[in-house]
């Protein structure tokens, strides 16, 4: 029940939230060069790590990578609904042989991103005690991976709360447009 109604404030919020943008200027912003630099920083911070020797904190860095993978999953759908929403592909080119998708089908991309959302605020909450783990290694060669896979974690959380933020306002934004386009 609790998780239920945490998962209805959090489409409520993102919802409201989309009303303040449009979803052609969530869709550029989406579609960004900074954007693209920071996952691709961050498939590179990943794929540099190695094995800290933290139990806690190499579960936290594996959690971060999956994370950022449903978060990448979820993005790559974005744009091919973006343009069934609009029956126009991302050069704006216009397509009306693409099928609208559901209602159903977009309330469930963002019920995806609301789990996402939880499961940053359940990392968020345990960085904290990761953070004292690594304060208490004393071998100096550990440090450093510790701190290259902490320093990992921080960041793909923080790109992970940006990115959810930005694909709940555009799934809300992509559908409000579609209920306006078939009457709801």
């Amino acid at each position: 029940m609790k998780r239920t109604l945490s998962l209805m404030i959090a489409v409520f919020l993102m919802i409201a939230a989309a009303k303040a943008q449009d979803a052609t200027q969530l869709m550029t912003e989406f579609k960004s060069s900074t954007r693209a630099e920071n996952i691709k920083s961050l498939n590179e911070a990943k794929d540099a790590l190695q094995g800290s020797g933290i139990q806690s904190l190499d579960k936290m860095a594996e959690r971060s990578s999956e994370l950022l993978a449903s978060l990448q999953t979820i993005g790559d759908t974005i744009p091919s609904v973006y343009e069934r929403v609009f029956n126009e592909t991302m050069e704006g080119l216009n397509n009306d042989d693409l099928q609208k998708p559901t209602v159903e089908e977009l309330e469930g991309l963002a019920a995806e991103i609301a789990n996402s959302a939880t499961a940053i605020a359940t990392a968020s909450s345990d960085l904290e005690s990761v953070s004292n783990d690594v304060v208490k290694i004393r071998n100096p060669l550990q440090v450093r991976k510790a701190a290259s896979a902490l320093n990992y974690s921080k960041n793909a959380i923080k790109f992970a709360k940006d990115e959810v933020a930005l694909q709940g306002k555009l799934v809300a934004a992509l559908l409000e447009q579609l209920k306006s386009d078939i009457g709801l």
